[in-house]
């Protein structure tokens, strides 16, 4: 059976030689139990030396070998072997062993393949499985995971794959059902159901909705601002904030705002919705392809973020010049696969006039001093506020209880805090305990402006426990 020469050489210039000669041994110590096992070693030897390449044989021409030697297979295998590892340096191989850590893209298998790897050239004998099982606790970076794998003293290292494999099967589950069930959101309309009727539309004659079977109420009134005819003075366009010597087209709605912003690349005005919460401008794919083929796109390494929380890819970016009114400023596109409008963020809407921040609100209101707000909402002042029945909290059962040794209290202080127990315990807001408790947590005093101090526990340990 004969094998191309140029597939089996043994590369002895590129990369780590040990390595790629440790997977061509195999190749062929491979090839003589499979098809060259009814050879004789002098035959395999001459295969060996076939596949192995030139580079090989010069070095094979060099050594000093009897004639038994050569021909043995396990023999010359076991010279290039020795000329091909390095000097080993094992406090090397156990420091890259015991500084490798799980990446956040690799999995449990490839990780713990790569250690087995690391480790075969440590020299750890028994404990090699124990230590990879360390060595896989301390790598991966889910404090959950890890805390399960340290409940269970001298768990084995495939239970401990095991573990780390069935975590990462969920998180890809439910990662796969939150894309599922997460969709872009741009705007939020009602629908009347069962509804036949026409939609009402905004009229611009009369300054109401409705449908078109309806007659406009302004048909022939005759406005009392500008003496024209089919309008009415509320929406008199020449009269409402004077006379307008040019028009902007600017229309809004009850939820939506969109303007026309004109661009001077293009010369061509496009309508954008006006978002005060987006922190990019994005424009429709579709859009771009037929408003704006001769633009050269550029590629952009940005992730967006919608608003309910899905991840947006742009296509590609453009820088273009955009005015309005009087205002002209160069902002950044972002071409996204969207059925939305497109839409102008935040920063790009204030340059250009269309919204303003307002730091300040004037407005008569009276003087919130302490005796005021007192006075206005006593009853938030009087009494202590108590839960209607008790409040009963759960504990993850698999949680150590956590006993928390007492804090050191100043004697300058010890007094008070004595008597902030006693009043506390009077008041009913704590009650003594006199018996063995599974949970204790520690107090921390903070001293008052008056002098008084207040009584703070510290719930951390706890805190770990409850479920949510």
């Amino acid at each position: 059976m004969e094998f191309p020469s140029n597939k089996q050489e043994m590369d002895f210039h590129n990369g780590n030689v040990a390595e790629n000669f440790r997977k061509w041994r195999q190749m062929i110590e491979l090839t003589f139990s499979g098809p060259l096992s009814a050879k004789s070693n002098v035959e395999k030897c001459s295969y060996l030396l076939l596949y192995i390449g030139q580079d090989g044989r010069d070095i094979y021409n060099t050594w000093e070998l009897s004639n038994d030697e050569r021909k043995n297979p396990k023999v010359i295998l076991d010279k290039f072997d020795a000329y091909c590892k390095p000097k080993r340096n094992l406090a090397m191989d156990r420091y890259k062993f015991f500084v490798r850590n799980k990446e956040d893209h690799e999995t449990i298998d490839a990780y713990a393949t790569e250690l087995k790897l690391l480790a075969a050239n440590c020299e750890f004998g028994d404990i090699k499985d124990s230590l990879i099982r360390d060595r896989i606790i301390c790598g991966i970076r889910n404090d959950r995971v890890v805390q399960r794998m340290l409940q269970e003293p001298d768990m084995p290292l495939n239970q401990c794959i095991d573990v780390v494999r069935g975590d990462e099967f969920a998180q890809r589950q439910l990662t796969s059902l939150s894309k599922d069930e997460r969709s872009p959101i741009d705007a939020v309309g009602m629908v009347p159901r069962y509804s036949t009727r026409a939609p009402l539309k905004h009229c611009y004659k009369c300054g109401t909705r409705h449908g078109r079977e309806r007659r406009c109420p302004a048909q022939g009134k005759r406005c009392f601002s500008c003496g024209e005819w089919n309008h009415f003075a509320k929406v008199c366009y020449k009269y409402s904030q004077g006379e307008i010597s040019s028009v902007e087209t600017f229309s809004t709605t009850m939820d939506q705002v969109f303007v026309d912003i004109f661009f001077n690349r293009l010369r061509l005005s496009i309508r954008f919705k006006i978002d005060s919460g987006a922190q990019a401008s994005i424009i429709p794919h579709s859009y771009f392809k037929t408003a704006m083929k001769d633009i050269q796109l550029e590629r952009t390494n940005v992730t967006l973020v919608a608003y309910s929380g899905s991840v947006i890819r742009p296509v590609g970016k453009v820088n273009l010049t955009c005015k309005y009114k009087n205002k002209e400023i160069t902002e950044v596109f972002y071409v996204v696969h969207s059925n939305s409008p497109p839409i102008l963020g935040l920063r790009p809407s204030i340059e250009l006039g269309l919204i303003k921040i307002l730091m300040q609100i004037n407005k008569n209101i009276p003087c919130q001093t302490p005796d005021y707000l007192c006075k206005e909402y006593s009853d938030v002042f009087e009494g202590i506020g108590c839960f209607s029945e008790p409040y009963h909290i759960i504990l993850d059962n698999s949680v150590q209880p956590s006993v928390s040794p007492p804090r050191r209290i100043p004697f300058a202080i010890q007094e008070k805090v004595k008597d902030e127990l006693d009043y506390l315990v009077k008041k009913k807001i704590i009650e003594p305990v006199c018996e063995y408790t599974d949970w204790v947590n520690a107090i921390a005093v903070v001293k008052k402006k008056n002098g008084s101090v207040r009584l703070c526990l510290d719930p951390r340990p706890l805190n770990r426990a409850i479920q949510r």
